[in-house]
């Protein structure tokens, strides 16, 4: 009689329980970092020092164009009551206002590749409904089909084309938010 062992495990957008043969060799994640107890400190931390960079405020002034690019909600994640990426596009909002900033200038944009379009409605549960309806005309979604808004920014040593967002070259800074719920999920 076989021996197996249960396990749970990603299959797929949900976790299973699978009986694995008992030899089965599972490779586990290392362990969580230690949680933050106050996560909009450690964001406006990270962005008065950030690793190997100025301070935000430092790297903008009144004319400079920025663009905040964050990942989609295309992987379910468990709900936050408070997602990450509000939390952080809140915060770097707030610092470009106070370096001058103006918001005219300011770009958000749905970094979702080749994914479909969101509603506003829909990223509305990411940037919070206050940042949706404060920037509304200045949220976009990537259109990897609309040449107009892609630039080539150079070849690669096979002769390819490196095609980014327009929005990346027209923009002094880009700033992007990422929330990772396993790995190889964003980047």
């Amino acid at each position: 009689m076989a021996i197996y062992k249960r396990e749970f495990v990603f299959s797929g957008d949900d976790v299973t329980i699978y009986d694995f043969p008992e030899k089965t060799r599972i490779i586990y994640p290392p362990e969580a970092f230690p949680a933050i107890d106050d996560e909009r400190a450690a964001i406006i931390n990270a962005l008065d020092r950030p690793v190997g960079a100025l301070p935000l405020i430092s790297q903008v002034n009144p004319s400079s164009k920025v663009t905040i690019a964050f990942d989609d909600p295309c992987i379910p994640i468990p709900p936050m009551t408070n997602d990450t990426r509000k939390q952080i596009v809140e915060a770097v909002v707030e610092k470009l206002f106070a370096a001058g900033v103006k918001k005219e200038n300011i770009k958000l944009i749905c970094a979702g590749g080749i994914h479909r379009k969101w509603t506003l409605k829909e990223l509305s549960t990411i940037l919070g409904k206050k940042i949706a309806r404060e920037f509304r005309k200045n949220i976009s979604c990537h259109d990897a089909e609309n040449p107009d808004s892609i630039a080539i920014l150079e070849k690669t040593t096979e002769g390819e084309d490196v095609e980014v967002n327009r929005a990346l070259l027209d923009s002094d800074l880009v700033i992007y938010a990422n929330v990772n719920f396993v790995t190889m999920n964003g980047g």
